[in-house]
């Protein structure tokens, strides 16, 4: 997939729906582990 350079600035950080992707997990279980405290709510994961 083929991304302008000025999305790619700001989008560095992936959302959710890629990381769940990327780990295997559902947003559920991300939801989880940041209640959990493993994972810390920011703009890495604001959608």
């Amino acid at each position: 997939m083929e991304r302008s350079p000025s999305t790619d600035r700001q989008r560095v950080w992936l959302t959710t729906a890629q990381t769940c992707e990327m780990l295997g997990m559902t947003r559920q279980t991300l939801r989880q582990l940041r209640l959990r405290g493993v994972l810390r709510p920011g703009k890495h994961f604001r959608r």
